[in-house]
């Protein structure tokens, strides 16, 4: 199942070619809040975000649009599942007695996970997988909106190079790569705010060694991405938003530098790693290039409520309001 996520179903060319269903859902998210930001009110970003990513993650697993909020994803999959497998064991008998398939039920990334494992379990969590991306762009957005500065000069960035290139210009996905503050922006949000803040167990196969505490064989050992990400002894300021720290160094999360592990390592580093980055990406690149933003009821930036929901994934403990103002580039 590894094998089969990390060559076929979340490779960086599954990844590429499913741009033009991010930049359709996300061009999309963006015409809804411009709608809403005439009036001059609040979004519920938090709400927006979950939603977006369900209408990707549906499009990109089933080939339909199922337009419904996060807490709904799981029981989507179960019935979406359940549906592909009483087919699949009952496509002979149909096809033999002159059954027509249904027009809206091509090969999708369904099909291809029942073919190679009919676990239901296991299908369900390689859908699951990119569950952490809206979590991800709310914690980016609340970093930034509790530090001005730093918001300023990643907007700066992204519109200085995306208004060079003429009226009306989109935000091209192909060219984030080129946007090195903001890639600075979203390691610097891994860092303290990883997608899941503990890896799932490990067990070692022989007695090691490490610090001066001998661990036996078959000890299980989970490790602590949150606390890994904040040690003072690899970070200068650690619970501080600092995106600088990585414009001069080639850290990177995906797996190689051991101080920065939100994704893993090695043999079990996630799957979804590229799938669920280029949501984030894409995703916030549009609502920091179309959108200036304002906290609501007067909230100062130092007031903001960062407040943590524990779970498997560490996202806020209340919903991101947010007041979106159009940008118009000169």
């Amino acid at each position: 199942m590894k094998k089969l996520c990390t060559t076929e179903l979340l490779s960086e060319k599954r990844v590429r070619s499913l741009r033009p269903v991010r930049e359709e859902e996300v061009g999309k998210l963006m015409k809804l809040i411009g709608g809403e930001a005439g009036g001059g009110g609040a979004v519920n970003l938090s709400r927006l975000l979950f939603a977006v990513s369900n209408m990707i993650t549906s499009r990109t697993a089933f080939g339909t649009i199922r337009e419904l909020e996060g807490s709904f994803l799981p029981g989507i999959i179960d019935e979406h599942v359940s549906r592909k497998r009483r087919r699949r064991e009952t496509e002979d008998h149909d096809m033999a007695e002159g059954a027509e398939e249904d027009d809206n039920d091509d090969d999708d990334l369904v099909d291809v996970l029942l073919a190679s494992t009919n676990n239901h379990v296991e299908v369900k969590a390689v859908i699951l997988v990119s569950d952490s991306s809206p979590i991800a762009v709310e914690w980016t957005m609340s970093e930034l909106m509790k530090n001005p500065e730093k918001m300023e000069k990643v907007q700066r960035e992204v519109r200085h190079f995306f208004d060079k290139r003429g009226e009306g210009a989109v935000v091209d996905e192909a060219l984030l790569n080129e946007l090195k503050y903001l890639k600075s922006v979203v390691k610097e949000t891994f860092r303290l705010h990883p997608p899941a803040a503990l890896s799932l167990p490990r067990e070692g196969p022989e007695t090691v060694v490490v610090n001066g505490y001998q661990i036996p064989s078959r000890t299980r050992v989970i490790v602590n991405y949150w606390a890994i990400g904040r040690d003072p002894s690899h970070w200068t300021q650690p619970n501080q938003f600092i995106p600088e720290r990585f414009l001069d160094t080639c850290i990177d999360y995906r797996g190689f530098d051991f101080q920065l592990l939100p994704f893993g390592s090695g043999r079990r580093v996630c799957p979804g790693m590229n799938y669920g980055t280029a949501v984030v990406y894409s995703l916030l690149a549009n609502l920091l290039y179309r959108f200036n933003w304002e906290l609501p009821n007067q909230i100062k930036p130092q007031d903001l409520d960062m407040s943590e929901n524990f779970g498997g994934a560490i996202s806020r403990k209340k919903n991101l309001y947010l007041i979106p103002i159009p940008y118009h580039a000169p």
